[in-house]
């Protein structure tokens, strides 16, 4: 979605479909956050989703040709582990410059190798259906 090189959003790739899915998504309950490329909410702060859903659109690492949709835990569900909560605004203030710094291009390694990920047995076993 970015043009070669850069944070700028590559228009040949972009179009109003994308902001009306994110826009769909966002609008959704059910939805807690939607993981884009940073370049995504800075083009999406004048033209797209007002106050309701921007909140939920949050820029994250390596989502330079995709998005990813969080759902919220269903209610009384005891097997979902939701997230902290969204911090307050609308996801368009100084904090989203920080995605654009060379510290955040240019993250440090982990000191640490990161845990391998191991699912809950609740979930191994709808992966195996």
């Amino acid at each position: 979605m970015l043009a070669a090189h850069s944070d700028a959003i590559d228009y040949t790739q972009w179009s109003l479909a994308n902001e009306k899915i994110l826009e769909a998504a966002a609008r959704m309950s059910e939805v807690d956050r939607i993981f884009v490329n940073p370049s995504v909410n800075v083009s999406s702060v004048p033209a797209v989703l007002p106050m309701i859903g921007l909140r939920k659109i949050r820029p994250w690492w390596k989502h330079d040709d995709h998005f990813h949709v969080r759902l919220k835990c269903p209610n009384n569900n005891h097997y979902c582990q939701g997230q902290e909560a969204l911090p307050p605004g609308d996801g368009c203030d100084a904090g989203l410059n920080w995605w654009f710094s060379e510290e955040a291009k240019h993250p440090a390694p982990p000191k640490t190798p990161p845990k391998p990920l191991v699912l809950p047995a609740l979930c191994n076993s709808v992966l195996k259906e």
